[in-house]
């Protein structure tokens, strides 16, 4: 029981790194992306400053990055290792682990899916921002 606990542990510590990951990705969309697309680009005439569908982007990766930090904090006690012959504290960890997923599919689901019906807006002004900077 307990090394299917440590595997399971050393598992979950893989996943939040991923998600630590994919946290960092999110963040360079707000940090790099919008501000070389938004800002490096205004003097070229190729500025998104105006534009709703970058805005509501940049927005939504924001909202994502804020979630997921939040999850992964609730989320650390989990791997946190178990007492010597605390066999409960893996029931509660799962009861846990359960609620949390639960309680961040239902935050994340909103948010994924407007940017999968908005992706096609989005694709398109950032494809025509990044045109007009290859030209100049």
């Amino acid at each position: 029981m307990r090394e299917q606990s440590e595997a399971a542990q050393a598992k979950f510590q893989a996943f939040l790194d991923e998600d630590d990951n994919y946290v960092k990705f999110l963040d360079s969309i707000e940090q790099k992306l919008a501000k070389k697309l938004r800002f490096e680009c205004r003097s070229r005439g190729g500025s998104l400053v105006g534009s709703v569908a970058f805005d509501r982007f940049v927005e939504s990766a924001a909202q994502l990055r804020h979630l997921h930090v939040l999850f992964q904090e609730k989320m650390k006690p989990i791997v946190e290792p178990l007492a010597r012959g605390d066999d409960s504290s893996v029931s509660v960890k799962c009861k846990n682990l359960t609620n949390i997923m639960a309680d961040m599919l239902r935050a994340l689901r909103l948010l994924y899916g407007q940017l999968i019906c908005k992706s096609e807006a989005i694709h398109a002004t950032v494809k025509t921002a990044l045109a007009k900077e290859d030209k100049e």
